[in-house]
């Protein structure tokens, strides 16, 4: 059985539009850009549905330090970063310290970047922006019995080792312990001199083979 009664049959929206957007007297507002804001007075109250897009927001580099046993061996790392985040209400941004955790993988090189998506900055309506990881030798040298350790050529290494006038008259082999922690003897088969250099072949950095440097693959250390 149907019963009688009134039935709206208008467009409630157009109507709502017309009182609280058209009829307000901020509705020809001009903002400081001199963009004409329309609806101003409710635009943020109601949602922002009138309310300008933001212009995008830049992504995040951070620089990571690591050590030459860090390059060497590979590591694990939380870093802390700044970056910018939207508040419950959607509009408000505020900053804040962010934590991830960096892989470091065997033989990495400087030269690499991580790219960690949706990372970085936030916006309201918008995807985050993307978080840039670099890397960085620490001025630290990495030292061994009586020499130090250096990088070269990407994957070379370069150990100088002082010896004595009289180990080096008798030719005395060299004991070093390498970058991962094991002893290395190094037998001198000729008479030394402060220019003598001696190839040991194997014992340079190991060869990072990842062939991206995406940070969803760079966790598999």
């Amino acid at each position: 059985m149907r019963r009688g009664g009134y039935i709206y049959q208008e467009n409630c929206y157009e109507i709502f539009e017309d009182f609280f957007l058209k009829v307000n007297p901020f509705y020809d507002i001009i903002d400081t850009k001199g963009t004409e804001v329309e609806g101003s007075f409710f635009g943020t109250a109601f949602g922002g549905m009138n309310e300008p897009p933001a212009p995008p927001m830049d992504d995040v580099h951070i620089t990571v330090e690591c050590s030459l046993q860090e390059f060497f061996n590979g590591a694990r790392k939380n870093v802390s970063y700044s970056r910018q985040v939207v508040g419950l209400d959607g509009h408000t941004i505020t900053n804040e310290t962010a934590e991830v955790t960096v892989f470091v993988r065997p033989g990495m090189l400087e030269s690499t970047e991580l790219v960690l998506r949706r990372k970085g900055n936030q916006q309201p309506k918008q995807e985050a922006t993307d978080l840039y990881v670099h890397f960085k030798l620490a001025k630290s040298a990495a030292e061994s019995n009586m020499g130090r350790f250096e990088r070269k050529n990407d994957h070379d290494l370069i150990y100088t080792h002082q010896v004595s006038l009289i180990d080096m008259i008798h030719t005395k082999p060299v004991q070093i312990t390498t970058l991962d922690g094991r002893k290395l003897l190094v037998s001198l088969d000729q008479i030394m001199s402060p220019n003598t250099v001696k190839l040991v072949e194997g014992e340079g950095f190991p060869l990072d083979i990842s062939l991206s440097t995406d940070a969803t693959r760079a966790d598999r250390l």
